[in-house]
């Protein structure tokens, strides 16, 4: 078993992170997008996201890794979308989907 992008931070900088989870109930999507952009603007923050449990034929079309941790280099809106640019540390596959280069 691996460990988690959390435990990594805090290994490396000594900084307790804060774990947000996109699948509880109480989620805020606008609040999360609004603190991400505003930190991700003056520096001030590292993010990282992850990919639960997915069927291998789901990750290979869409060049995830499941159950894996990317780093977020990037949090931008285009044309209203809101992007992230993920780098995946082990970097053996590439994005596939929407707004990659395969698009």
């Amino acid at each position: 078993a691996g460990s988690n992008s959390g435990i990594d931070m805090h290994a490396l900088t000594g900084w307790v992170p804060e774990q947000l989870r996109t699948d509880s109930g109480d989620f805020k999507r606008d609040r999360l997008w609004q603190r991400m952009t505003s930190a991700s603007k003056f520096g001030d923050c590292l993010i990282t996201v992850a990919t639960g449990p997915m069927e291998e034929s789901a990750a290979d079309a869409l060049g995830l890794v499941p159950t894996h941790a990317y780093a977020v280099l990037q949090v931008r809106a285009a044309c209203g979308v809101q992007l992230l640019q993920l780098k995946n540390p082990w970097a053996r596959k590439r994005w596939r989907g929407a707004f990659s280069v395969f698009d």
